[in-house]
């Protein structure tokens, strides 16, 4: 989970992010898909925890699809 987290956070546009068993997550579709994500990580006054914790939080209710 961090490492997802670590490459939506170095790359935004991060969209087939491989996990295990062959399935993958579209990490920008999660985060973009997730409205009170989005609206932490456009705010410049979002603490870096914050705007990790909603990227995290995206990530883990995002579906993920078989590659």
């Amino acid at each position: 989970m961090n490492a997802a987290v670590d490459a939506y956070q170095a790359d935004p546009r991060t969209t087939a992010y491989p996990i295990a068993g062959g399935y993958s997550l579209d990490l920008a579709a999660a985060v973009a898909g997730h409205g009170s994500a989005s609206q932490v990580l456009a705010n410049p006054e979002s603490s870096p925890g914050l705007k990790r914790a909603a990227t995290r939080t995206a990530i883990l209710l995002a579906r993920t699809q078989k590659a």
